[in-house]
């Protein structure tokens, strides 16, 4: 999306920008199947566990992050046939693919790992009421209202806040005015990277120095339990780390944009860049798992064990 609304420039560095596309295109796509092979693991494996909450929800941000992965591989797909470039250069589809759906699925990632560290959160401060508080039912609720909520703050911003234009033969979004654009930054730094940001900083801080009183101590002895706390306390990090860039890139390219004096190369540069590490958010979370659970592996073992070929 054009935050700026500079067009001007574009034409200047119309064909530097497309060859940035291009290059991170194919850089994502190692990630992109690294992601797709690890979050389709992660789904069979909790799928053919029990059911229980913390399942349910690990299932689904596996679900949302392999969602959130195919979107740059299919526009990247469908570029390699000149008619189907041409049919999406030339419609909505690819900005709305792109810029809609693609943030909503990215927004709900956010707040499925939100959810996730309200339930471990809840699971260390109230064990023994937890499983009357957190059910299935209310957990599926909560992600179904999340997910509904995602949508349609997205539609605000992607909709009522910016006006598709066509520019050299492609659309664009470009925000409607000036108080559009800054609503754009605001809400994305507020719902998406403030809230989230500091509580799963928080709750993760609690739960650590929770796990270090004597009665954590003995919570911890749990192998499954001490698996799963540690596997969403990585992912934490991981998306903070993963995740920071690129909603700092934003403000600063915004607000900051002129004294930096950056030319619109430069911008789109170090703007890709910081998407990229964005979706290594999407693909680390198996690694995290192999490494820090050993049912996890041992499950992906006997997956991968079902799969061979039995000997004569």
């Amino acid at each position: 999306m054009n935050i700026s609304g500079n067009t001007t420039e574009d034409i200047s560095y119309e064909n530097l920008i497309h060859k940035i596309y291009e290059v991170f295109n194919y850089l994502l796509m190692p990630i992109a199947a690294s992601s797709i092979i690890g979050n389709v693991l992660i789904i069979i494996v909790v799928a053919k566990d029990k059911v229980t909450t913390t399942n349910i929800l690990f299932g689904i941000l596996a679900c949302v992050d392999l969602l959130a992965t195919f979107i740059g591989p299919v526009l990247l797909i469908a570029d390699l046939n000149a008619a189907m470039k041409t049919f999406l250069a030339a419609s909505l589809f690819r900005i709305t693919l792109r810029e809609f759906l693609g943030q909503t699925i990215a927004g709900l990632s956010t707040w499925t790992l939100v959810i996730i560290t309200i339930e471990r959160l809840l699971s260390i401060t109230i064990p023994f009421n937890v499983k009357q508080v957190v059910t299935v039912p209310r957990v599926i609720l909560a992600e179904f209202a999340t997910a509904i909520a995602v949508a349609v703050v997205q539609y605000l911003r992607h909709f009522l806040a910016v006006e598709s234009l066509m520019f050299e033969g492609q659309w664009s979004m470009n925000p409607r005015s000036r108080e559009w654009a800054e609503f754009f930054v605001i809400s994305d730094w507020i719902l998406f990277t403030g809230i989230p940001f500091i509580f799963i900083i928080t709750a993760s801080s609690v739960i650590l120095r929770k796990l270090r009183t004597p009665f954590g101590q003995g919570q911890i002895q749990s192998a499954r339990f001490r698996a799963v706390t540690t596997n969403l306390i990585l992912a934490n990090v991981k998306f903070i780390l993963t995740n920071v860039p690129a909603r700092l890139v934003t403000v600063i390219l915004y607000y900051f944009k002129e004294s930096i004096s950056l030319n619109l190369y430069q911008e789109e540069l170090i703007r890709e860049t910081s998407w990229y590490l964005m979706h290594l958010n999407w693909a680390l979370n198996f690694y995290l798992y192999i490494l820090s659970g050993q049912k996890f592996r041992e499950d992906v073992q006997k997956l991968f064990s079902s799969f061979a070929i039995p000997k004569k």
